[in-house]
């Protein structure tokens, strides 16, 4: 049941991502910090990889990653409400963001 990620057919074209060393064979699609990088620019990198860090602790938090889903009555349903609660997450993340909220 794996699914690409919606924009992931931009990645490397309009946009790229950023991450860890772990991800250095994707240079065309993740930017990852190098030692020919401006101070500013890591530290800008080192920011990033923190926000995307906090979001994953964020959904954690409610449990949307860690639990099975068991709502729904078929396989179908399922995905479609597990996508639904996890956007509405998201959203809830994101505007803790936009007023500041820790």
């Amino acid at each position: 049941l794996s699914k690409i990620p919606e924009g992931y057919e931009n990645v490397g074209k309009k946009k790229k991502g950023v991450g860890d060393s772990g991800y250095g064979g994707e240079p065309d699609k993740i930017i990852t910090t190098n030692e020919f990088h401006s101070k500013e620019m890591k530290q800008f990198l080192a920011r990033v990889k923190n926000r995307g860090e906090s979001v994953f602790i964020r959904f954690k938090s409610f449990n949307v990653l860690r639990n099975r889903f068991r709502h729904g009555s078929s396989t179908e349903n399922k995905l479609k409400l597990h996508g639904f609660c996890t956007k509405a997450i998201a959203v809830i993340v994101q505007y803790d963001y936009e007023n500041e909220r820790p």
